[in-house]
């Protein structure tokens, strides 16, 4: 055997390649290679079938569930009682290997009876998480998902027997609260044990248990919480914000479809000790200003994603440059719902509504942040004036990737030329992506760009920029930019002007990947 299979790390890196039948016809190969490969094979379980292959022949009977040609599905019931030593092989030699559990019907065609989950709870004297006692990640399995799999009664009983694999050591615990299950509902409370809990995901369906069941424990060890509806918005309270903000260690926080039309608007500053850790904060489909107004001056917050509706980024930006802070925030990213490149096909129909509206978007409250990556996806205009070029390179002097993108196309003609382009990209020494709209018409033979050229910028994206020369703009574009690998316009046939769309094709030519925006 090679020198380099007696490194565990090295046997391990190789087991992660691998599907769980290679790593276990692996595990029978050599003696040396059986804990790592058989290591694999359990990390990450998604039925139950690998602890019913480890009972006792004697000890189970099947019996159809789900007559389906694609997906049988089988209920293992008792034979006979339960003793310790049918549970002997399984704890001591596969028990401590699984880290994940992410029970899924779809995954299964083995299921243990209800009758036999209790049993083993009784043999093993119901202590918590004795079937995986070193598992990190579990996902409670949704009454909903199975009752097209198996019958409503083993769905709503099967979640107080969870509790045989959750254990102390879990770090990360995700959920649906959904319909009017209250033994699911308590089986989940019983099982929460926060000394370790660091990641919790919550899909919200019963608004009084969500509320209640965050608000009962003090989550002094969370790092990151998801909490998102499902059909129903939930609605948030002060008493559930106000608890949020208390979380010590609370570093992320990703909240989708939370009404919080509830919460009172408070006129002084929030306190000081408000999100203590808070650096990252995703928000999707929810009323970011009134999010971004429970931040304290002083906030940690470095990233900060919003996925919106439709004409509210220009109220958003304006909430960020209120209420976030400039020593701290170097990553925003906002996209309306639907600004996607491209959302059409060459040779296809712009939908109707694609025109951006009159109302432009402005970024004069970002000037004032240190950003790093900027990513801005929306539907009306976003304009960038000489002036703003001037502060943004002053004060984005370390920023990598810039996207400021409208969807739809506008005959209007930018404020900036590819002048401007030159002193971002040459300021900017880090950029490596740029997406501007920029008045490309000025650009003719005679423009010479800078030598040596700007070598770190690899990618532009134009959209639908004014042009008038294509050879011009590609003898520029090769001087200014000599490493730029990538350039992206927009697609689709609806231009307002369409010439410059067969003009940017004309400047891609050979020499670049000639690509839409979306990829």
């Amino acid at each position: 055997m090679h020198r380099c299979l007696q490194v565990d790390e090295v046997v391990a890196r190789i087991c992660d390649k691998l599907s769980r039948r290679s790593a276990l016809a692996l595990a029978l190969t050599n003696k040396a290679l059986f804990e790592p490969a058989m290591d694999h094979c359990w990390r990450d379980l998604t039925s139950f079938w690998p602890l019913v292959s480890c009972l006792p022949e004697d000890l189970l009977e099947e019996e159809p569930v789900v007559e389906d040609s694609n997906r049988p599905s089988r209920m293992m019931h008792l034979r006979r009682m339960v003793s310790a030593s049918d549970l002997q092989r399984y704890i001591i030699t596969y028990a401590r290997r699984i880290r994940s559990f992410r029970p899924h019907p779809h995954q299964a065609k083995h299921w243990l009876s209800n009758e036999t989950l209790q049993a083993i709870q009784l043999v093993t004297g119901r202590q918590p998480g004795v079937l995986s006692p070193l598992l990190k990640t579990f996902q409670m399995p949704t009454p909903g998902k199975y009752q097209w799999y198996l019958h409503d009664g083993f769905a709503n009983q099967l979640a107080p027997c969870m509790g045989l694999f959750v254990g102390p050591h879990v770090t990360s615990l995700e959920f649906t609260s959904l319909g009017d299950c209250h033994l699911y509902c308590h089986a989940i409370k019983s099982f929460t044990d926060t000394t370790n809990l660091k990641q919790l995901s919550i899909r919200a369906g019963r608004e009084d248990f969500v509320q209640d069941y965050l608000t009962s424990f003090s989550w002094d060890h969370l790092q990151e919480l998801t909490l998102y509806s499902g059909l129903f918005e939930l609605q948030a309270t002060d008493a559930l914000m106000q608890h949020l903000s208390s979380l010590p260690q609370l570093t992320k926080l990703n909240m989708a479809r939370i009404d919080l039309s509830e919460l009172q608007e408070d006129q002084t500053a929030p306190s000081r000790d408000r999100f203590p850790a808070l650096r990252h904060l995703v928000l999707s489909k929810v009323d970011v200003p009134r999010i971004l107004q429970c931040l304290p001056p002083t906030n940690q917050v470095a990233r900060l994603e919003c996925h919106v509706t439709r004409g509210t980024t220009k109220d958003i930006i304006t909430s960020i440059g209120a209420h976030c802070n400039p020593l701290t925030l170097k990553l925003l990213e906002i996209e309306e719902l639907g600004a996607t490149w491209p959302l059409f096909q060459e040779g296809t129909r712009d939908p109707e509504g694609l025109e951006p509206q009159h109302d432009e978007i402005g970024i004069e409250p970002l000037l004032k942040f240190h950003l790093q990556f900027v990513d801005i996806r929306v539907w009306n205009t976003i304009q960038v004036t000489p002036s703003q070029v001037e502060r943004l390179i002053s004060t984005w002097r370390s920023v990598k990737r810039i996207h400021l993108y409208s969807v739809g196309t506008t005959t209007r003609t930018p404020s900036i030329d590819h002048s401007h382009i030159l002193a971002i990209a040459s300021s900017c020494k880090s950029l490596k992506q740029l997406g501007l709209r920029f008045d490309a018409s000025k650009i003719t033979s005679e423009t010479t760009a800078p030598s040596p050229g700007h070598p770190r910028l690899r990618r532009l994206y134009v959209g639908d920029s004014p042009i008038y020369s294509p050879s011009a703009v590609r003898g520029f574009l090769h001087a200014a930019f000599p490493s730029l690998k990538d350039i992206r316009y927009r697609s689709g046939c609806n231009w307002h002007i369409p010439i410059f769309k067969d003009r940017w094709k004309d400047v891609c030519g050979d020499d670049y990947q000639r690509t839409s925006w979306a990829q």
